[in-house]
């Protein structure tokens, strides 16, 4: 007798190859023409396949406005790092300001670097939410950049 996951398992499948039967649906994974499947996974990428409803137009727009807003931070810490070990090892800095430079720009990488894992962690919370919330996380995504810019002078300088 089998258990009762494998007959769910088995009537997805069935599901699916009833859904594909006389329809031309590509692999998400490959793009591969997906017509009269005979399996639960992509003859041509071997992907296992689900049958699911979808949104046809998901909420991303503020969650991918945040991850620019984040990425722009990353990038600011990231490239000014990249630059300071680029002139330290071309002998065009000096060694004795590269703490200063590093107390200065690393907070804003490990900041930003937890930003991201946090914001991706949540993902699916932050779609979720009505558009007022999304767009207003969406918008403290995009100060993280500034602040970190500010904060960056401010020890420099």
């Amino acid at each position: 007798m089998q258990d009762k996951t494998t007959d769910d398992r088995d009537r997805q499948a069935q599901l699916l190859q009833n859904y594909l039967h006389e329809r031309s649906e590509p692999c998400p994974s490959c793009g591969y023409d997906l017509r009269s499947l005979t399996g639960h996974a992509c003859p041509e990428c071997g992907e296992l396949l689900r049958l699911r409803v979808g949104l046809e137009q998901p909420k991303l727009a503020a969650f991918v406005t945040g991850i620019i807003g984040i990425a722009c931070s990353l990038g600011f810490s990231g490239m000014f790092l990249i630059a300071m070990f680029i002139q330290l090892a071309s002998n065009k800095m000096p060694p004795s300001i590269v703490s200063e430079i590093l107390v200065a720009l690393l907070p804003g990488l490990v900041v930003s670097g937890l930003v991201l894992w946090v914001w991706l962690r949540v993902s699916a919370w932050i779609r979720r939410q009505d558009a007022t919330r999304r767009w207003t996380l969406a918008g403290l995504c995009w100060a993280l950049p500034f602040v970190n810019v500010v904060y960056f002078i401010v020890v420099v300088d």
